[in-house]
């Protein structure tokens, strides 16, 4: 089983879930997203728990 993990907002205004995503292993499912391609970085104030390891898949990615 993955582990889900909210920020201080869970839904955004479309009532879309916001959440951290990890595998069994610990690996952080939304840094892997995106540092592949699969996924694009967007940030949405106040949910920035794990920003600085987005930006940095981001940044592998490009």
């Amino acid at each position: 089983d993955f582990f889900i993990e909210y920020d201080q907002q869970q839904r955004d205004k479309y009532d879309r879930a916001l959440a951290h995503c990890f595998l069994p292993d610990g690996q952080y499912l939304n840094a892997m997203l995106i540092e592949e391609g699969l996924a694009s970085l967007t940030l949405i104030p106040p949910n920035l728990r794990y920003s600085d390891k987005l930006i940095e898949a981001q940044s592998r990615a490009e």
